[in-house]
């Protein structure tokens, strides 16, 4: 039985659980998703906070007459 009080021995049993019931193939899909999610999901939120701003800057979005 895994404590409650003790987080590493909790991650420890989860990560042991993952591993004996992934496959070959499933593992690393799991392991590419994990990575990819913590890079990209706050890279995401970065750049749409940036876009949001950059948007705001008049000069930026005033709109151009090509005619």
């Amino acid at each position: 039985m895994i404590s409650e009080s003790n987080p590493s021995a909790f991650l420890s049993g989860l990560g042991t659980s993952i591993l004996n019931s992934m496959s070959g193939a499933g593992l690393p899909v799991l392991y590419s998703a994990i990575y990819n999610g913590i890079y990209m999901i706050p890279e995401m939120v970065l750049t749409g906070i940036a876009a949001f701003i950059i948007g705001k800057i008049p000069y930026i979005t005033k709109q151009a007459d090509f005619s």
